[in-house]
Parts: C-alpha cells; sequence; structure tokens
C-alpha cells in the first residue's frame, strides 16, 4: 500500500471498512504522477501530499475543514444513526481506504493513463494486501468502478462485500436510498444482528460515548 488507510481508534470493534475510489488533487501539475508514481518514492510538497494523505483528509473532515466530503459525511450518518453517536463520532470505528492509489488528476470518476492498465492491477493487489493486513469483517464500496475493477482481479467476493453508489451522487438518497443511504443501514443492521442478539447499546460505554 502507498497510500495507507485511516483507522479509528475503535475499528477493531465491528472491523467496518469504507472503500473510496480515489484522491483527487486540485491544480496540481505533477508530471512524476504520471511518470514515477509506481516506481519510486516522490517528494511532494506537504500541501501538495496532504491531497492524497487518506489520514490527514478524514481528520480534517472530522475537524470541520473546507469542503462537502459527501463521501465521508453520508456513510457516517448511517452509522450514526445506527449507533445513536454523532456522525463525527462513528469514524472512531470504521477504517477508510481509496481503491486506486494514484491520486486521480482528473475531476470526477477515476481515469487510467497507462496503457497497460497499471493502475488497476496495483488498485488491487494493493487492496488485498490491506484486507490481508486488517482483516475486515465488513465493507462498503462507496463507487461501483472501485468494485467492479476488483471483480476482474476477485471474482468471488466475500459474504460481506458490498457496492453502493458514490455518496456524493444524487443516487445516494432516490427510491429511499434503496442503492446508498437505505441499502447500507439495511446491510449494517443485518451484519450487526448476526453478532448481537439485539442492538441495544451496541457502542460499549468505557469508550466515553
Amino acid at each position: 500500500m502507498k497510500i495507507p488507510p485511516y483507522v479509528g481508534p475503535y475499528y477493531e470493534k465491528y472491523r467496518i471498512m469504507l472503500v473510496g475510489e480515489s484522491h483527487y488533487i486540485k491544480d496540481c501539475k505533477v508530471p512524476e504522477l504520471f511518470n514515477s508514481w509506481y516506481v519510486r518514492n516522490i517528494n511532494f510538497s506537504e500541501e501538495v501530499s496532504n491531497q492524497f494523505n487518506t489520514t490527514y483528509q478524514v481528520n480534517y473532515f472530522l475537524n470541520k475543514g473546507k469542503g462537502l466530503y459527501a463521501i465521508y459525511r453520508f456513510p457516517a450518518n448511517v452509522l450514526a444513526r445506527l449507533f445513536m453517536i454523532p456522525y463525527t463520532e462513528a469514524f472512531k470505528y470504521v477504517m477508510f481506504y481509496n481503491y486506486f492509489q494514484r491520486p486521480n488528476l482528473f475531476k470526477g470518476s477515476f481515469k487510467s493513463i497507462y496503457d497497460d492498465d497499471r493502475d488497476y492491477t496495483y488498485a488491487a493487489e494493493s487492496f488485498l494486501q490491506c484486507i490481508v493486513r486488517y482483516v475486515p469483517e465488513i465493507c462498503f464500496f462507496l463507487s461501483k468502478k472501485s468494485y467492479q475493477s476488483l471483480q476482474e482481479y476477485m471474482p468471488v467476493q466475500p459474504k460481506h462485500f458490498h457496492c453502493l453508489v458514490h455518496p456524493r451522487s444524487a443516487w445516494w438518497f432516490m427510491n429511499n436510498g434503496k442503492h446508498g443511504d437505505k441499502k447500507m443501514e439495511e446491510l449494517m443492521r443485518s451484519f450487526l444482528l448476526e453478532k448481537y442478539s439485539n442492538l441495544d447499546d451496541i457502542i460499549v460505554k468505557d469508550e466515553g460515548l
């Protein structure tokens, strides 16, 4: 993994993994991203590197940094409803990982710039390393492109690997959220019911919430 995930302090309790698509670098023209990303370490300025530092970006969101951050807020809202806690506290229980490792220089959906598809191969290999290391018990892909890309390398998905629409998409809430908001809530509720006989007080008191 070239870009490690954000791991909440209580991730081990439920092992919830959220998988985004990619980081996006705004107004950054760095030839090394095209030419050398996979073959050597590149020294970026702090301002640039923070744009694709997952832990920095999540903490920036949690500390109310500027930006809409639907990719974090809307899934956190689902967990907050289930756990009956503030949405900012929900991220203490998750790991967030961006599937495509090379930062995106194009606004919108991730675009590969290599004819040999190194972006996709490297992404799959890095993701598999991540799940071996952190062993998530339930995983929500917040990008169909990421999920479909993984299927080419891992055709049989584990039971609790689920694909949702991107939270920034209007489809997250359309049709009563059946492709996003409500779908995630129902899948998460079903997962928790497999682990606990009822969902009352599933957040333990000694976590200080």
